[in-house]
């Protein structure tokens, strides 16, 4: 009796080992398989979001590009009725760029009227980003209607959410 009981036992722990080396294998195909999805991009749930230019009703973002030559450009309408004078730009990112155009600040914006901004040397490598994901980046932009004094400057901040063309 003694005998058919460790008999019995053997077969069970048998069995267990078997299943627990048919679930190791199955974890471990299913672990690769999501690392080889993760390093191609496909679970990179930025790379599905739609590219945007978020900015207020006061100033709208029209277009803008991202591209590969360290050069961003931003198409901003002014929809104020009056004209403004725009005092700065700055990306929030610490996103180190050189404003070419305009060149000079304070630029004045007339009211309706599209204005590009183009920025050059941009080191996209400092913001998060790949090159299968999207890019994020803050911009703010500061400004002051033209005649009034400086103390009563507006600041407006946008999302742009892209990928490097």
């Amino acid at each position: 009796m003694i005998k058919i009981i460790l008999m019995f036992n053997s077969k069970l722990g048998q069995s267990s080992f078997e299943t627990i080396t048919l679930y190791g294998w199955v974890f471990l195909v299913v672990t690769l398989i999501l690392a080889v999805f993760y390093n191609s991009g496909y679970l990179n749930i930025n790379s599905y979001y739609e590219a945007t230019c978020d900015f207020n009703d006061d100033i709208v973002c029209d277009d803008f590009t991202f591209r590969s030559n360290d050069e961003i450009r931003v198409y901003l309408q002014n929809e104020l009725p009056i004209d403004i004078n725009v005092i700065s730009y700055k990306f929030y990112d610490d996103l180190p760029c050189v404003i070419v155009d305009p060149a000079v600040l304070p630029a004045v914006f007339e009211s309706f009227k599209s204005y590009y901004l183009t920025f050059n040397n941009c080191d996209f490598s400092s913001i998060d980003g790949s090159a299968v994901s999207k890019f994020h980046v803050k911009f703010n932009l500061t400004y002051h209607a033209v005649g009034s004094s400086n103390a009563y400057t507006h600041n407006i901040t946008a999302d742009i959410f892209t990928q490097i063309e």
